[in-house]
């Protein structure tokens, strides 16, 4: 009997011990994993090959110099790494793409690269055929003045609202609010958007009368031409983001676009419209085939009346004062490509016709 009781005692004083040892190796299990979290914080995503093996693919926040990030364009030689986004991974553009109709869509619009085309037929979609939604003009007023153009947002987003005008990029916090825009080659939008302020187009004839003698060659030798690009558009109201030398706005820049659902580019307009259509497929539901059906006469309109073509030397001389808007430019067209190849994969596994 004493045999048994002591042996009963030292099988208990066994349990006790095996039982501090798991919580030991419990609290220092936790305090690994919790250590190898908090040095990789930032979200990643991942995608499953046929092979069950879990690759690394992008990551959701883009940042500036980090080492793990790919420079997706080969002109940027700076210490300016962006992240590429694979063009075969179905699960970064399934999740950017917005069902339903609440959303109010900002397109910012950089001048002179096609925004009075989408916004017109965007128009036709909301006005002729019944669609709820409604297509508004941000004031030219509110185009530095971030506390009041927070307000008209915030006061003009009841239903389903497109909204365009020429206004600097400012964060809403509000998941309604949708981000989108267009660019162009940096020195092609501002020769038009020279000859536009000089002679218009069709649809804008009070300039008509403008003297011939402004030319781009003339007015940049003079050095009354001096572009400064389009980055103002994505950096925001921040006073470095108006120098177009600062280095700073071209990366805040490339920031910001993490916080658009895409943008376009003008150069390939009809690929931009399906790819908007796409991810807002309820919003603007054949957007593309409207826009097919009045692309003609669209170009007619908004086309400048006056555009003398440049000398190399001209051109040259834009180039050099606009090397990060460049560098910006690479970055969207890298982005878009792959996004549009994404979402025509996308639409293949699913069986339907691109763009839907």
């Amino acid at each position: 009997m004493l045999d048994w009781r002591h042996g009963w005692i030292l099988s208990m004083g066994s349990l006790k011990t095996l039982f501090v040892c798991l919580v030991v190796f419990t609290v220092f299990s936790l305090a690994f994993i919790m250590t190898a979290l908090r040095n990789n914080s930032m979200a990643r995503i991942f995608k499953h090959n046929d092979k069950g093996i879990y690759k690394l693919l992008h990551l959701k926040h883009s940042t500036i110099g980090n080492k793990e990030n790919t420079n997706i364009s080969a002109p940027v030689t700076s210490s300016l790494n962006v992240s590429s986004i694979h063009s075969n991974d179905s699960l970064w553009c399934r999740k950017k793409i917005l069902k339903g109709l609440d959303y109010v869509v900002i397109y910012n619009a950089v001048p002179k690269t096609g925004s009075r085309t989408i916004s017109s037929v965007a128009r036709v979609l909301f006005n002729h055929h019944k669609r709820k939604g409604r297509s508004l003009f941000i004031p030219y007023t509110l185009y530095r003045d971030e506390p009041r153009l927070r307000l008209y947002y915030k006061k003009n987003s009841a239903g389903s609202t497109l909204m365009r005008g020429h206004s600097l990029y400012t964060p809403m916090l509000d998941r309604k609010y949708v981000y989108i825009n267009m660019i162009r080659d940096p020195v092609e939008r501002y020769i038009s958007h020279l000859y536009y302020s000089w002679y218009g187009d069709s649809n804008n004839m009070n300039k008509k009368n403008e003297t011939k003698k402004n030319n781009i060659d003339n007015c940049v030798k003079e050095g009354r031409c001096i572009p400064t690009g389009y980055l103002p558009f994505f950096c925001g109201f921040h006073p470095n983001c108006s120098n177009a030398t600062d280095r700073w706005a071209l990366e805040k820049s490339v920031t910001n676009l993490d916080n658009y659902l895409f943008v376009g580019l003008t150069e390939k307009m009809d690929d931009t419209i399906m790819v908007l259509q796409q991810l807002m497929p309820d919003l603007f539901k054949g957007l593309f085939r409207e826009y097919k059906r009045k692309a003609a006469s669209l170009k007619k309109s908004y086309s400048t009346i006056v555009k003398q073509p440049p000398s190399n030397k001209t051109i040259a001389k834009l180039k050099e004062n606009m090397v990060l808007t460049y560098e910006f430019y690479d970055i969207v067209k890298e982005r878009f490509s792959e996004l549009k190849e994404c979402l025509m994969q996308r639409n293949t596994r699913d069986q339907r016709v691109y763009p839907g």
